[in-house]
């Protein structure tokens, strides 16, 4: 990657979502910022807002890259190191998504799942 920011699940305790104990962890999509070396350097404080695009495309790959984070180790809010194994495998997605649509074969993007832009 070298650089940039990607989506990532982090598991935080401090700001709980407005759904959970102040006591329980809670699971959200953060915009997460890397250094040249590709170690974390910084995350969003809040969440991310949900799929956003100009277009209907845009709005699709932007959901679609949001998605590809699932693959990914959770990171923790509080210090930005993995925290816990990714719990889907990309085949997982894929065999979820053709499920949820009756889609019969791998969905199409422009994004690929583990891709980072």
């Amino acid at each position: 990657m070298s650089g940039g920011w990607n989506y990532r699940v982090m598991r935080a305790f401090d700001k709980p979502h407005p759904s959970v104990a102040n006591t329980e962890a809670y699971y959200a999509i953060y915009e997460v910022f890397y250094n040249d070396d590709d170690t974390v350097k910084s995350w969003t404080e809040d969440p991310c807002g949900s799929p956003f695009g100009a277009t209907m495309d845009e709005m699709v790959s932007d959901l679609a890259w949001i998605m590809t984070v699932l693959v990914k180790p959770v990171l923790d809010h509080a210090t930005g190191k993995d925290v816990e194994p990714a719990k889907l495998l990309v085949d997982d997605l894929y065999a979820m998504l053709n499920k949820n649509t009756n889609s019969p074969s791998k969905p199409q993007t422009s994004v690929k799942p583990g891709q980072d832009t």
